[in-house]
């Protein structure tokens, strides 16, 4: 008689038998880096920032240029005290909003250990700032905002040009007024960069002689539908129009303007760019536009190249990648900051030889800034400032005959006297 029960068993110990061996030929067959990555310990490197709702998008161009940067770190491993580590971000949706960008810190610093939390947007920033140094985590912040460094944080990073210096001599406001007139209106967000913005730039155009005609605030992260405040903005007959949140709801203000009959240019805030926006409005709406260059600008432009003495190799090596690893979506400059950042604080962290201690990370910083090759720097960075912020040489855009021209842009002489070591 057939012993059923015997069967059985012996079929379970023959596959698992068959099991092993598959195993093992896996094993063997990994002994490359992709084995080598597999074994090394996890350094988590936090990120806070919209991945849902109006500024999605923008929340992932951020995430997408870190993770760009880290297929190349991993690659060949992060040496931290002499062992191999690979660097992983921990993501967390914020929605834009401040306090929920406060609590996803805490949860990345306890969960994940992290020593680094990036934030691209002021108002997470202001509130992380509250109790980073407390607790004991480095702000990698991205921010426009000149206030980031206003904080007196000794444990906060502010990672782009301060949108201050897009109003220097022979920036914005000169190239809007030379070729439109002096009677602005403004159409901004109602987030708390976008007031600091506005304020900004209301003053810095009257005290050039203009006159604002108007400022009518709306969502540009929840709203769908500008026809309202656009057509108030438009009832002044404005010269030029102040605008600017995620690229593509700045584009649909800039098509209700020119559909509502305004011929006039449009001075945009640095979080909307004009190359992803020309994906899906008509160039010809976009005459006037002035705003930050393009990723690709910083690595084509003669002016730029000649006003810092190179050409920027990072650009093309990051413009390249991008194209190889994301086909056709735009590569925008939050993509590229990050990630030049990522390299920046990788290489901060191997040259502390620790990524549990923030305060020797940063310390780090400017060292790391010069180690790094030209092929992983996408700016220009002439230093860091004694509050915390890059010095970057940027440029600006503007839309002139169909075409999109560059203009260069250094930091302001004041800033730049400061000091280029952290304190």
């Amino acid at each position: 008689m057939i012993n059923r029960k015997a069967i059985a068993v012996a079929c379970v110990l023959v596959l698992s038998a068959l099991a092993l061996v598959g195993c093992g030929g896996k094993e063997s067959g990994q002994k490359s880096g992709e084995g080598q990555q597999a074994k090394m310990e996890t350094i988590y490197i936090g990120f806070t920032g919209p991945t849902s709702g109006g500024a999605a998008k923008y929340g992932q161009n951020c995430i997408d240029g870190m993770n760009l940067a880290l297929e190349e770190i991993n690659s060949k491993g992060l040496s931290v005290g002499g062992k191999k580590y690979r660097l992983e971000v921990a993501v967390l949706d914020d929605r834009y909003r401040p306090n929920e960008a406060a609590t996803n810190a805490r949860r990345l610093v306890q969960q994940n250990k992290t020593s680094v939390v990036f934030c691209p947007h002021s108002g997470g920033i202001n509130a992380l700032a509250q109790f980073n140094e407390k607790e004991n985590f480095l702000i990698a912040g991205y921010t426009s905002s000149p206030a980031a460094e206003q904080l007196g944080n000794k444990l906060l990073i502010r990672i782009p040009t301060p949108f201050t210096w897009y109003l220097v001599e022979g920036g914005f406001i000169d190239q809007a007024m030379q070729r439109f007139g002096k009677n602005a209106v403004c159409v901004p967000g109602v987030h708390e960069y976008a007031k600091a913005w506005t304020d900004v730039f209301i003053k810095a155009w009257e005290k050039k002689g203009g006159k604002i005609l108007g400022n009518y605030p709306v969502d540009y992260t929840s709203e769908a539908d500008f026809y309202t405040p656009v057509s108030k903005a438009l009832a002044g007959k404005p010269d030029v129009m102040f605008i600017g949140g995620p690229s593509e709801p700045t584009g649909l203000v800039i098509k209700q303007a020119r559909e509502l009959g305004f011929k006039g240019g449009f001075v945009v805030m640095d979080q909307a760019k004009q190359n992803e926006i020309e994906r899906f409005l008509k160039m010809e709406y976009l005459e006037g536009f002035i705003g930050t260059g393009a990723v690709e600008d910083y690595a084509t432009s003669s002016d730029y190249a000649t006003k810092v003495g190179k050409t920027n190799k990072g650009a093309v090596v990051f413009l390249e990648k991008w194209k190889k690893r994301f086909g056709d979506k735009e590569p925008t400059s939050e993509a590229s900051y990050h990630y030049m950042t990522m390299f920046i604080i990788a290489k901060a962290i191997e040259l502390a030889g620790t990524y549990t201690d923030p305060k020797a990370i940063y310390a780090k910083l400017p060292a790391a800034i010069e180690a790094l090759p030209d092929e992983q720097m996408t700016r220009v960075i002439e230093g860091i400032s004694d509050t915390g912020g890059f010095i970057n040489v940027t440029l600006g855009c503007h839309v002139k005959n169909g075409k999109r021209e560059s203009f260069t842009m250094f930091a302001p002489p004041e800033y730049k006297a400061k000091k280029v070591q952290p304190r």
